[in-house]
Formats: C-alpha cells, structure tokens, sequence
C-alpha cells in the first residue's frame, strides 16, 4: 500500500491554510499518517474502493447525504472532497452537519464529565424505536437538542401511549364489536370519510416535504396531526353509532 503525501486545507480564521496529512516523529525519515485521513477513506474503502470487488461501491457512492457531527465538518467539507478528487471519486451529494445531543443543564455529553447516557440501557428498557421517535420528534434536526428522562417519558406517554395507542385501540375495539373483527370488504363514503382523505393527502404532501429538508421533527408532527384528526373521527362515529356502547 503506497501512501501519498498530500497537502489539504483547513479552515482558519485567516482564511485557507495549507494541512499536512503526516507530522514528523523526530527522525526526518519517519512519518505518522493523521487518524482521520484513514477515517475519511474508510468510508470508500469499507465498500471495496480499489479492491477486486467493488460492487458494494458502485452501489452506494456517491452518498446522496453525507451526516456527520458539526465539530467535523471542516475535516468532510474540505479535506475530504480534496482526497475523492485526488483519486478522481465523485463526491457526496450533499454534506449535513448536525448538531449535539445536550444533557438537562444544557452541557455537551462527555465520558469525562460523567454524563453520558447510555443508548444500550434507554433500548433495552423502552424499545429502539421508542428512543428513535423520542430523538426525530423532540430535537429538531441539524440543532443541538436537550435530553431528559422527563421529556422522553412524556413523549412516550402522551404521543405513543395516549395519541397512537389510543387511536389503535380504539379502532380494533370497535372493529370487534360491530363488524366482528372483519373489516368490510367495501362501503360507501360518507362526509367524514371524505374529509379523513383530504387531510391525509395534505399531510403527506408536507411530511414529504419536510423530509425531502432533513426536518424529521416537523414530518412527524404532521403525522400526529393526523392521528389526531383520526381520534376526533373516531369519536364522532363512535356517538352516531346505533349502539353506543364504551369502547
């Protein structure tokens, strides 16, 4: 494996200045390649960049979206495009910077500070995809955003427990009770019905929108906008119904 001595850029308050990949080891002969620079083509080289089987790079290269922390974008923005079009490699289509997951009292997470949470145990005791809602929803992407046990169990609570899960089941109850758990197979639509299809359209329309910007928490409001609408048809009905038992 050769290794190239190239010069990049970095970003500094006086403008672009020359960054060397390598830093001497005291001895004029030996060298020691920067971390990051291993970090950066591991993102092609993990896919089979400049191996016999490139399949899996042809596939997903270029990235249509390339995420990363914003206390890097200066190493993805600048040394990295400078490092594809060395080897003549398209690059990213698009370069995100998001911001920090921020403990309570507002300070950045760190393993010296102490107050890291720990991923693993959130999942394990609520669900990963409790916790992915929990992050998409609360924290608008591309800020940084405050966690608390507070804020997640209220979300938990309120939007899946009482919005979502209310709606689920009340519509299964229902479903039981008059129709037998079968669903029809056709029936005529009437005014609310109608008006359930015109909402539906309307949000998905923005939720596509928002997600086409990276504004995952305002696509998912959208969507319990919509739960929202189904519980108040759910309610109207329930009360038109014939017999109007507890659901």
């Amino acid at each position: 494996f050769i290794v190239f001595f190239f010069f990049f850029f970095f970003q500094a308050e006086d403008g672009i200045r020359d960054a060397q990949e390598s830093r001497g080891l005291g001895d004029v002969y030996k060298r020691q390649v920067y971390v990051w620079l291993d970090a950066l083509t591991n993102y092609i080289t993990a896919l089979g960049f400049g191996s016999e089987n490139d399949v899996l790079f042809k596939k997903f290269w270029p990235a249509d979206v390339h995420f990363m922390g914003k206390e890097i974008v200066r190493f993805h923005a600048i040394i990295w495009p400078a490092i594809l079009m060395a080897l003549d490699v398209p690059l990213p289509k698009q370069i995100y910077g998001h911001g920090w997951l921020l403990y309570g009292d507002g300070n950045k997470m760190s393993k010296s500070k102490g107050n890291v949470v720990d991923p693993v145990i959130l999942c394990k005791r609520y669900g990963v995809d409790v916790i992915r809602y929990f992050l998409l929803r609360d924290i608008p992407f591309g800020s940084d955003g405050l966690f608390t046990n507070e804020a997640l169990i209220n979300r938990i609570n309120f939007d899946l427990a009482n919005d979502l899960g209310n709606l689920i089941s009340r519509t299964t109850k229902m479903a039981e009770q008059y129709f037998g758990g079968i669903i029809p197979a056709s029936r005529e639509d009437d005014e609310i019905d109608e008006q359930l299809k015109d909402c539906f359209k309307e949000m998905r329309f923005k939720y596509e929108e928002f997600m086409d910007h990276y504004q995952f928490s305002q696509a998912i409001a959208e969507v319990w906008k919509y739960i929202s609408d189904c519980n108040k048809s759910v309610s109207y009905t329930h009360l038109t119904l014939p017999t109007n038992r507890e659901v």
